[in-house]
């Protein structure tokens, strides 16, 4: 559940109704007891490209993924977790020290936003996921934020509410590298939509 993991940030949190519309994982219609899919369904099944172990982090609450069942769920059939963020920090607290990089306050039981965490599909977990068989290593990484790079502008023409995207690396020894910054802004002149967008990169 630590090591390597792309953490995923905005300013949103989420609502009751939010937290209740991510129950269902998958088309597999396995189900977290406390959780449900609704509006999040296709978008947030993209997570499992990246890792087994889905978490995500808003307001009071941190919920785990775990369509497997071997490693949080406090039965195979959960398939997954939630905790209160006090008892998270009182119970993991370098699991919850792991956001902190996405924003999360040290020492703060509330957050104002939300944050997902995916930690990375390794080889040897790749070798026993019921879900793919394809690691998510630095390589596959790297691919991606060249890809942003090239094609970064014309992917958020067509987003509705993303104005600012930012790429980031936390190197192991702490801090932050940006490796990549895409900011991208709308507005609206005469009926006609502009865009502008600029491209900000290291390494």
């Amino acid at each position: 559940m630590l090591g390597p993991a792309l953490l995923l940030t905005n300013d949103a949190e989420f609502l009751d109704d939010d937290f209740d519309g991510i129950r269902f994982i998958g088309e597999s219609g396995k189900r977290l007891s406390t959780l449900k899919t609704g509006r999040f369904g296709v978008g947030f099944n993209t997570a499992y490209n990246v890792t087994d172990y889905p978490s995500l982090l808003s307001c009071q609450w941190m919920l785990c993924f775990d369509p497997h069942g071997d490693a949080i769920a406090e039965r195979p059939e959960d398939h997954g977790r939630g905790f209160v963020l006090a008892e998270l920090r009182s119970s993991y607290p370098s699991w919850l020290q792991s956001f902190e990089a996405g924003g999360l306050q040290a020492g703060q039981d509330d957050h104002n936003g939300t944050i997902f965490r995916l930690p990375l599909r390794t080889s040897e977990r790749a070798c026993a996921s019921e879900i793919s068989k394809e690691p998510f290593d630095e390589k596959t990484f790297r691919e991606i934020v060249k890809a942003m790079i090239e094609e970064g502008p014309k992917m958020l023409l067509f987003t509705r509410n993303v104005l600012d995207l930012t790429i980031d690396e936390i190197p192991q020894k702490g801090g932050f590298a940006p490796t990549a910054s895409i900011n991208f802004h709308r507005k609206s002149r005469g009926g006609e939509t502009l865009t502008r967008s600029r491209l900000l990169f290291g390494r």
